[in-house]
């Protein structure tokens, strides 16, 4: 599949539009591989279930040079930073939603896109912290 594809899909996205196009639920739940080496390139079975793959470095390339783009953005995969620059630059992952784990806080994350003096777009990722709440006792026995 290809991004003019994708920018074929029907919206709003429905049951009956993604039994009839499976491509758009692998673009929407596969992941990359965590890691650019040798052992991870091309396409591999991935926990979140059957028909949903885990990519390669070498996959992302491909498509990228493909489809003449120099880079991929999604975003619902949890990264425990906000983002996570992979593939040799090629995709970011990014993840906007602060605290998402209560257990476990997170901080998330904006892209700044802009355009240089050259044309060029520039990408940079804003962290967002995550806020640590606490607990103030508001009464005698909480405070025991």
């Amino acid at each position: 599949f290809s991004v003019a594809d994708l920018e074929k899909v029907p919206r709003p996205l429905t049951e009956a539009v993604l039994e009839r196009l499976p491509h758009v639920v692998q673009v929407l739940w596969s992941d990359p591989s965590d890691s650019d080496a040798d052992m991870a390139r091309g396409v591999h079975g991935n926990p979140r279930g059957p028909g949903i793959i885990r990519f390669g470095p070498d996959v992302t390339q491909r498509f990228c040079r493909a489809n003449r783009i120099n880079l991929i953005v999604r975003s619902h995969q949890f990264v425990p930073h906000g983002y996570c620059f992979m593939h040799g630059g090629r995709l970011i992952t990014l993840f906007s939603a602060r605290n998402y784990f209560p257990a476990e806080p997170n901080d998330g994350a904006i892209l700044l896109i802009a355009e240089d003096e050259n044309g060029h777009l520039r990408v940079r990722a804003k962290r967002l912290h995550h806020s640590v709440t606490t607990h103030t006792p508001n009464t005698m026995s909480e405070r025991l």
